[in-house]
């Protein structure tokens, strides 16, 4: 819960500066910790990949901070896809 709600979160703090508008390399250079989601995602993503498992969350987390995904655009990729049982 403090990941997503606490004001000192790293991996909150990427998030909102990824939602302004800013790439994750402009973000990453100012910052002097780890913001731990950044590279997670990227295992997260790698490991369903290999394994055949549909994340479509992760998926779209990853094309934002390594493939120059808009937010916006991530956000309406996953809101227009279609139902499904998961």
């Amino acid at each position: 819960i403090l990941t997503s709600y606490g004001h000192l979160s790293r991996n909150r703090s990427v998030g909102i500066a990824l939602g302004q508008g800013r790439n994750i390399d402009e973000i990453t250079s100012g910052m002097r910790s780890v913001a731990e989601g950044i590279r997670t995602t990227e295992s997260t993503v790698t490991l369903a990949r290999r394994n055949k498992v549909e994340m479509p969350i992760a998926e779209r987390m990853y094309s934002v901070l390594y493939e120059d995904l808009r937010v916006n655009d991530a956000i309406q990729d996953l809101m227009e896809r279609k139902l499904k049982e998961e």
